[in-house]
This record gives C-alpha cells, structure tokens and sequence, in this order.
C-alpha cells in the first residue's frame, strides 16, 4: 500500500466534499470515465454503484482502476491513484451510500434504491499534483 501523501490527505476528509473521476476498463482501447462519490476506510477507498452499471462489469472483468480526486476550491491540485478492487459487496453498500449522500455530499433525493455495490480499492501507487 503506498501512502496519501501528507499535504493531499485534506482531499479524503468529508468535509472537503472531493469527488473522484473513475477510470474502469476491460482493455486499454475501452475506458470509462465516471464521476464518483467516495469515502475513505483505513487505507482504503470505498466506492458505490449498481450491479447493471457498466462500471460494474468492468470492474468484474478488471479490478485495476485508476482515479483522479480533485480539489473542489483548485482543480490543479488532485491525487493521481492508481489501484485494485479487492473486495465487492453488497453487504452494506446500501448503508455506505446512504450515508454518502447525507453526511458527506448533502444530498439525498431518495432515489438511490436499494440494489447497491460496495468496491474496496487498495491503493497500489499514489502521486499528488499541485
């Protein structure tokens, strides 16, 4: 596990508000990029989405991803995390996406459902860029 460099580790706070750009892909010549909620656990970063997600499927067929997780006050400044899911679940993914929404991005239109996915990224190579 490599370690949130010091002067990035602001960006995983929840008040921060950060958001991630997910990069799943089955091969190079296919990426997708997503807007993601996240949290933080340990090392770890928590992400949440559906089965029927596109994502998803990548994610199944390819569990190393790459994000961007920005600064919301400068968007020059953002961690460069490269890493692998290892863990998926639906046990208390419904909970964790929950409290995303209401704890940490305020916002919850009630229609989240309640068919939700939990990815476990480890983190394999981290650089911060300001």
């Amino acid at each position: 596990m490599h370690k949130i460099p010091e002067d990035f580790r602001d960006l995983l706070q929840p008040e921060t508000q950060a958001f991630a750009v997910l990069n799943t892909q089955v091969d190079p010549s296919a990426p997708l990029l997503t807007v993601m909620w996240f949290s933080v656990d340990g090392d770890d970063i928590l992400f949440n989405s559906v089965p029927t997600s596109r994502k998803h499927k990548n994610i199944l067929a390819n569990p190393k991803i790459q994000c961007l997780i920005f600064d919301p006050t400068n968007m020059y400044r953002y961690l460069s995390i490269h890493g692998t899911v290892i863990e998926v679940t639906q046990d208390g993914a419904n909970v964790h996406n929950h409290a995303l929404a209401t704890e940490k991005y305020g916002w919850d239109d009630g229609t989240f459902g309640d068919n939700r996915v939990m990815y476990r990224v480890r983190i394999d190579k981290v650089k911060g860029i300001a």
